[in-house]
């Protein structure tokens, strides 16, 4: 098993990294887009809470150990 957390790890970074592209992507469409439907912008807002979701549990499995 403790072969594995070195994977774990370089992938929670990886993914945590990937993470922060796409929170500025969406800081950048929110800033730049005001005209833009409220569907839209409910659509972006939604999957970037879905993705900090699952961004967040792979640190949360590593620091449990």
């Amino acid at each position: 098993m403790s072969n594995t957390f070195g994977a774990l790890e370089i992938g929670s970074n990886v993914a945590i990294f990937l993470f922060g592209i796409v929170t500025l992507q969406c800081y950048l469409y929110f800033s730049r887009f005001d005209d833009d439907r409220l569907a839209f912008k409910a659509l972006v807002a939604t999957i970037w809470s879905i993705l900090a979701v699952s961004s967040y549990n792979p640190d949360l499995t590593l620091s449990s150990f």
